[in-house]
């Protein structure tokens, strides 16, 4: 991305200027971000979801860099946060409560991001309710979520130990000290009973055997040193998904998007391609940057580099943002029935 356009897509704005707004959806106040001027037409939608006992305030570095240039919405789910409502204890009630929010407020085929719970949301949605999407990003996710039994046992006997104990364990050693403050805070705002159903949902979250049905424009972002959800479930899904990309982000762990948030959101950006088919709608699919090149001794592409996945010659997944694009070819794509756009220079995701 040359620098004018990360001028454009990539500003800045203050916490103090993303006031949180209020709308009833399926007869409760939900609290959320939104564009301060509206939704614009023809502009790409960004539906944020954040994860276990989060809430919308999770993605301010997103909000105030991308705000402008999409449409944002960044929503407290049910219970959460300063939403009412009542917090579920499943994924796929989670994934309808979503579905009423873009239908509630009016979203044409938005891109879902979610983390960790959000991330498993996305997932869910995408299976279900995929046509009504035009592509998902998921953050240290994956098809199953086990959480530590320590975890759930904490949340109820002893939260207030378990809740100064995640940034140990949950952001990664560069970050720990400037996160944990923000991120202790938070958790203890967190009804426990909350918390704990949250944690209870990615627990019983399971889809491996359905997530190759996953058909709408995949990307997946995970930190390298993330503890909570390893890159490995990241890469199951890379390799179920198809048209699904993985980006890894040195340095980052759980929280990736508070961890190098100028990473993430070049990647969100820098990460897609727009293709137009026969169809009036348009559609996403994620692109890596960087150089081809066979697997190394690791087997894992670093520093913007591709690598290529065996056995079938197609295009490979994994990239860190901030190398020259290079276009990946979709796979599972009729090549003759696409226009291939850049989507940072037509303003589309």
């Amino acid at each position: 991305m040359g620098n004018d356009s990360e001028e454009c897509f990539l500003r800045t704005k203050k916490e103090g200027e993303m006031p949180v707004q209020f709308q009833e959806i399926e007869g409760a106040r939900i609290a959320l971000w939104a564009s301060d001027g509206g939704y614009v037409e023809g502009r790409k939608t960004l539906f944020f979801i954040h994860g276990s006992a989060g809430d919308h305030t999770s993605w301010k570095e997103q909000y105030g860099a991308l705000d402008g240039s999409f449409n944002i919405v960044a929503v407290d789910l049910p219970g959460n946060g300063q939403s009412e409502g009542t917090s579920e204890q499943e994924v796929a009630a989670y994934a309808r409560w979503v579905k009423k929010a873009v239908e509630a407020l009016g979203l044409h085929r938005p891109v879902l991001i979610g983390h960790s719970l959000g991330a498993a949301i996305v997932l869910e949605s995408a299976l279900r309710y995929g046509d009504m999407l035009s592509g998902i990003v998921t953050v240290g996710g994956g098809a199953a979520m086990p959480v530590n039994p320590m975890v759930l046992d904490g949340m109820r006997e002893d939260p207030s130990m378990l809740v100064n104990s995640i940034p140990a364990f949950a952001v990664s050693k560069k970050n720990r000290e400037r996160l944990k403050g923000f991120l202790v805070e938070g958790l203890e705002r967190v009804d426990t009973d909350v918390a704990y159903g949250n944690f209870l949902a990615c627990n019983r979250f399971e889809i491996s055997e359905e997530v190759e049905r996953i058909s709408i424009p995949t990307l997946l972002i995970c930190g390298e040193d993330d503890k909570m959800m390893p890159p490995k479930f990241s890469e199951y899904l890379e390799e179920k998904i198809p048209n699904a990309r993985l980006v890894l982000i040195p340095e980052t762990g759980h929280f990736v998007m508070m961890e190098d948030a100028q990473a993430f959101n070049e990647a969100l950006v820098d990460s897609w391609i727009c293709w137009r088919g026969n169809g009036p709608d348009t559609d996403c699919v994620p692109f890596t940057d960087g150089k081809h090149r066979e697997d190394g001794a690791d087997g894992r592409a670093r520093g913007g580099e591709h690598r290529e996945h065996g056995g079938n010659g197609e295009g490979g997944g994994r990239c860190v943002p901030g190398r020259p694009p290079c276009l990946r070819r979709p796979r599972h794509r009729d090549p003759g029935k696409l226009r291939v756009y850049v989507g940072l220079r037509q303003g589309l995701l």
